[in-house]
């Protein structure tokens, strides 16, 4: 996650005691967890959390691949993705919703796909042995 990696005086995260033993994927992940969590405690974290990651994303985000123009409003008049992550004008519940829903249909995919995935891997490491 990029904006783990960022130094904080460039608008990275601010590492304290709770990150010093941690490398930046292994914060970058729990960042992600709370990002995706629904309990109560990942939730309100998430409140706080978000602010910090859509000033960076304001600030370094087309140095990233990401259009300027979507952040606000996109081409078509339609909420950027700034607008979308924030939630501004979305129901938090509508969101929560949503991120479920295509979380699941995620994990359904992965789920359906696996095996046969994996008998393609077994069948080339078998052709390179």
């Amino acid at each position: 996650m990029l904006w783990v990696e960022t130094p904080e005086g460039e608008g990275g995260k601010a590492k304290d005691s709770r990150d010093a033993d941690k490398t930046d994927d292994e914060i970058a992940e729990h960042v992600a967890g709370v990002m995706l969590g629904s309990n109560k405690g990942a939730q309100e974290a998430r409140r706080r959390l978000l602010p910090h990651i859509l000033q960076w994303l304001k600030d370094h985000g087309a140095d990233f691949g990401l259009d300027p123009k979507d952040i606000g409003e996109s081409h078509a008049g339609a909420p950027g993705f700034l607008d979308f992550i924030s939630g501004q004008g979305l129901d938090p519940a509508v969101v929560d919703v949503w991120l479920r829903a295509v979380l699941e249909a995620w994990k359904v995919m992965v789920l359906a796909g696996f095996p046969e995935r994996f008998r393609q891997e077994l069948v080339k490491m078998r052709d390179e042995l």
